[in-house]
């Protein structure tokens, strides 16, 4: 398969999975509260970080194991993952709501505890990160939220497995496209 295939496989492993994740609520209900602009930064140089370190951990898996075991690891991995979303999608209740869902399990995250809350909701700093005004506090605790959220995340195991068994540079583009525009939403 060519390169673009590959970042194609890439883009929709990546956007799938992470489509209504903890993720993209955490960073919507910042977005909500503190202005788009700043948390948009700091969600996607978190998310960037991860594809960088699953593309290093990929790397590294490659260099360590033989093509043939790379390749019967990934496919089982991605078999777990396959049964772990059917047993998500038998345990769902066909009558509930997704994004109430999403906000309840953004909510278990303690916002408190990794300071992505600070009470401070006003209209200038909603107007400030809004027009591009960068909040440091802000972008720095929608940073720490979104990296904490995504380790060890299914999504990050997937993309390690993807760059372990598949070519490193269209995987890691493809990874990077799916969290722009998952972020940008």
């Amino acid at each position: 398969s060519t390169n673009l295939d590959v970042m194609g496989r890439s883009v929709a492993l990546v956007g799938i999975a992470e489509l209504f994740d903890k993720t993209w609520f955490m960073g919507f209900i910042l977005a909500l509260r503190h202005g788009p602009f700043t948390v948009f930064l700091g969600s996607f140089t978190a998310l960037f970080l991860h594809c960088f370190l699953a593309a290093a951990l990929g790397l590294a898996f490659a260099q360590v194991l033989s093509k043939v075991v790379l390749g019967f690891l990934t496919a089982g991995l991605f078999f777990c993952f396959a049964l772990m979303y059917a047993k998500d999608w038998y345990d769902a209740d066909p009558d509930s709501d997704i994004i109430a869902a999403g906000k309840e399990e953004c909510a278990e995250i303690d916002v408190t505890e990794v300071g992505l809350y600070t009470g401070d909701a006003s209209p200038r700093k909603k107007l400030e990160s809004s027009v591009g005004v960068v909040n440091w506090s802000v972008l720095g605790k929608s940073f720490i939220g979104v990296f904490i959220a995504e380790w060890g995340d299914r999504t990050q195991i997937a993309m390690i497995g993807q760059h372990a068994s598949q070519p490193l540079i269209p995987v890691f583009l493809g990874s990077v496209v799916a969290f722009l525009l998952l972020t940008l939403s």
